[in-house]
This record gives C-alpha cells, structure tokens and sequence, in this order.
C-alpha cells in the first residue's frame, strides 16, 4: 500500500494517508477494530494499482479485511470544513446588535457582509427578526474582523465577558451564555 493511500483510522473517526498512521492506532476491520503493531517501510519499488469504482470508493483490503478509501488519484479524501467550524480559515467578524435598551447581544459570523454597506449579513439578519417581533428599531454593527473562526470566537468570549463585568450578568439577553 502506498504511502498517500487512505485507511480509516477508528481513533481519529476519519480516513487518513497510510504514511501519517502510527504504531498503536486502530483501525476497523471486517471482525472490529485492530491495532497497528508495527510499521514497515519498503526500500524496494513496487507495482501498484489504483482501483476506480463508479460510485463507492470505499474498500476492504489485506487479509484483514482493513476499511480504505481510494479517491481518484489515490489522494486522501478532502475533509470539508465549514463556516461554523472552529477549524473554518477565512474571514469571520463580531458584531453587535444595538436595540432601544443598548446593546442586545454581540455575535460572531463567517457568512460575510452585505456588498452595498458593509454590514454583517448575519448581524443584519438577527437585527430584522427581533424589529419584527418587537417593533422596536435593533441595527447591526461590525466590531472587527478576523482571519479565522477560533480568532472571532475567542475575541467574541473575552468581549461577552468584559462587557457583563462592566455591566451586570443580566445584560446582553441576546446572549445565553458567554458566547
């Protein structure tokens, strides 16, 4: 087995390069989950095959019967991240929503901002929906922007918190807990 071939790894919940396994990780086979006991690397050049099926790319290989997969190229599969995860790379902004009491809640966003102003599509979105439940005026302001979602989050915690101890527990209802 190549190096950039993919076999799950029951440890990580995940399809990952053979070349990135450890001794001592497990894997799922047809009987459970085994344990990789050692690893052996072949100094000598072997023939190899890549299999394509239309459809499922997934397989049971070696006489174990260990789960892989095999995306075209024989490249690992490309783990989608999305905007809503810690791990999301790209721009992501906290906002605030200001109401007739102040300040209602402050947020965090990665769905962008709107092209002919510049506010928080999310911000804006959360802003219209309590105007119309309450038929008070609630706007949206952006507070800063950040390269990635764990910056904006952690930025967004320590602003909840500064802003509850410079005020009182009870404010920011739009905020159930310090995030």
């Amino acid at each position: 087995m190549t190096s950039n071939h993919s076999i799950y790894s029951a440890d990580r919940l995940d399809f990952v390069p053979a070349g990135e396994l450890r001794v001592g990780e497990t894997l799922r086979n047809l009987d459970g989950d085994v344990r990789i006991e050692s690893i052996e690397q072949l100094g000598t050049e072997e023939r190899v095959y890549n299999l394509e099926i239309h459809g499922e790319h997934v397989f049971r290989v070696a006489f174990s019967g260990v789960l892989v997969h095999n995306s075209s190229g024989a490249q690992a599969p490309v783990k989608t991240v999305y905007k809503n995860s810690l791990e999301y790379v790209g721009d992501t902004h906290v906002y605030r929503i200001r109401g007739p009491e102040g300040t209602h809640k402050i947020g965090e966003s990665a769905q962008g901002v709107r092209v002919r102003d510049g506010a928080s599509i999310r911000g804006e979105q959360q802003a219209r929906r309590l105007t119309r439940e309450t038929g008070d005026f609630y706007e949206s302001e952006i507070r800063k922007t950040f390269p990635d979602k764990q910056s904006a989050r952690d930025y967004e915690t320590r602003l909840i918190e500064r802003f509850r101890k410079m005020f009182g527990e009870d404010t920011l209802p739009g905020n159930k807990t310090n995030r």
